[in-house]
């Protein structure tokens, strides 16, 4: 919300709609499909991740409770 406006509200509002994507697959059980056969990091994007590091955390808590 903070970006909200500015220069970078483009990527994050992407990165918004990806997340409630990956939210959509995991609640019918396809959070594989979701992701288009690549890591929640790249799904995101690195880039945008890079410029926020708090949100790592919960994208790593993330991957190890999809982990096979």
């Amino acid at each position: 919300m903070q970006e909200l406006g500015g220069p970078a509200a483009a990527d994050s509002e992407q990165v918004m709609n990806r997340a409630h994507d990956l939210l959509v697959a995991a609640s019918a059980s396809r959070f594989d499909q979701g992701l288009l056969q690549q890591s929640i990091e790249e799904f995101l994007g690195r880039e945008w991740l890079r410029r926020h590091p708090g949100v790592q955390p919960f994208v790593n808590d993330l991957a190890a409770l999809v982990q096979p």
